[in-house]
């Protein structure tokens, strides 16, 4: 039993994937230098880097299933009071209340299973009923609201919910990015303005998106992370575009660095990114106001959080791991959270000359608000706060077969220019030398002697030796 007027603790395991990406359907138009193609994405659990974690390991989290589907049952305008279908069907369709126990597995890519399909043979006409019996303020039967609960959740498309051939609905985090692929992309080749190697021209054909409430952020800028244009400085403003979060993020350059031998530059998003609109005015067009409780004064989330809900259609608040750079009241209202930058930071490693990726990736963390909602008896004494239910780390690392390519093609003939300049340095040192001891000999040997007179008559007993002088 959860007491919900406590504060949870937060207790992390590591299940790994291994995640391979296929570009297929690629197509060139040499016209405008661009390049069309869809990337299917395929997730694959990996024992050995779990280590002692399995795929099937029990976790107990906060039901995203029940929170999302609050949420959507809120913003149905024929509903004014949906949120009593969900009380109501809680006991039939949520039988742990607000929090759930499954497996890493389920939860991730298969789905928490919502047993709906026992309720097919209801009839449509009695859940509609029961629908104006709850806008009555009438109190509805729990089979009926589980009816109407469930074809809510049909009906609305949202990634992270399918359907199962018997009718129950799964609900997974990432089961919507395995096995798919996430649109179609135009990209620039680079071949005849290389500056724009790998910027995204469209996406799904389209130059924006349409999650937030603003053309500069709905705007595409940038590329997907993993293609950069060549000769980067420490000045330059990297952007990468994110279907996960349906926006661009700009990152900058943090350090210099290293990866097997080979120097790069780090750069990594500045704290503007995440800041909320009173720091950032940039950033109001990213706040939908659909969150409560947990903000501003304006509606808007505070720092280091972002509302998902117009980019996945639930009302999921994305972070950085262990809500790092994030506000106060989000770090202490979940106990076990450890926010470091060395282990939460999105950073990117990149060779500046070549634009290629080293080391890095993006690292999120995805929440759910634990708030009191009116109509949902399951929520009463909840403490308003953001819970934690997974993060990821999407990231990569240049491989041997690319790191001896690179080294192969660019490197070693760099070294050998690089030998052959400093040859030539020594060369024309020795030169210089040389030719400085020559010309000194040479003005030494036209200097010439002069012999000083001698008395005409000297002294008895008196010698004297002939004195030379040496006088330019």
């Amino acid at each position: 039993m959860v007491d919900l007027h406590l504060k949870h603790r937060y207790k992390c395991l590591a299940p790994h994937c291994r995640q391979h990406r296929h570009k297929f359907d690629i197509k060139y138009n040499e016209k405008d230098d661009t390049v069309t193609y869809r990337q299917r994405l395929i997730h694959i659990f990996d024992q050995e880097l779990s280590g002692r974690f399995k795929a099937d390991d029990v976790v107990t989290v906060v039901n995203p299933a029940l929170l999302s589907m609050m949420g959507i049952m809120q913003n149905i305008p024929v509903l004014s009071k949906g949120t009593m279908f969900v009380d109501a069907a809680a006991p039939l369709l949520f039988p742990g209340g607000l929090f759930v126990t499954t497996t890493a597995d389920e939860l991730l890519f298969r789905g928490v299973r919502i047993k709906c399909g026992s309720l097919e043979g209801e009839s449509a006409a009695a859940g509609l009923a029961s629908a104006v019996r709850a806008n009555a303020g009438i109190p509805i039967k729990p089979r009926l609201a589980a009816l109407i609960t469930c074809s809510s959740f049909k009906r609305i498309k949202v990634p992270s919910v399918r359907v199962a051939d018997n009718g129950d609905v799964l609900f997974s985090l990432f089961g919507m990015k395995n096995n798919t692929d996430d649109g179609l992309y135009t990209v620039q080749t680079g071949i005849t303005q290389p500056e724009k190697l790998g910027q995204i021209t469209a996406w799904e054909g389209k130059s924006s998106v349409t999650a937030w409430g603003g053309p500069n952020c709905n705007k595409i800028n940038g590329t997907q992370g993993d293609i950069f244009s060549p000769y980067i400085t420490k000045e330059t403003t990297i952007s990468v575009f994110s279907t996960d979060i349906c926006r661009s993020m700009a990152l900058k350059y943090v350090q210099d660095t290293s990866f097997q031998g080979i120097d790069g530059y780090r750069f990594a998003p500045n704290w503007e990114v995440m800041a909320s609109p009173e720091q950032n005015g940039n950033n109001y067009c990213f706040c939908p106001q659909s969150a409560s409780g947990l903000t501003k004064n304006n509606g808007c989330l505070r720092k280091g959080a972002m509302d998902l809900s117009g980019c996945q259609g639930i009302p999921v608040i994305v972070s950085y791991p262990h809500f790092y750079q994030a506000d106060e009241v989000y770090q202490n209202g979940v106990e076990g959270l450890n926010p470091q930058e060395s282990l939460h930071r999105m950073q990117l490693d990149i060779e500046p000359m070549t634009g290629t990726p080293l080391l890095g990736g993006k690292k999120m963390q995805l929440n759910f608000q634990m708030k009191q909602v009116d109509g949902v008896n399951l929520t009463s004494g909840v403490r308003d706060t953001l819970f934690p239910v997974a993060w990821m780390y999407e990231g990569a690392m240049l491989n041997t077969e690319l790191l001896d390519l690179l080294n192969g093609l660019l490197f070693s003939k760099l070294e050998i220019l690089n030998a052959i300049k400093y040859a030539m340095l020594a060369l024309g040192a020795v030169m210089f030398t040389s030719g400085t001891v020559m010309f000194t000999v040479m003005r030494m040997r036209r200097r010439t002697v002069r012999p000083v007179s001698q008395p005409s008559s000297p002294q008895s007993g008196d010698t004297h030796e002939p004195l030379s002088l040496l006088l330019p």
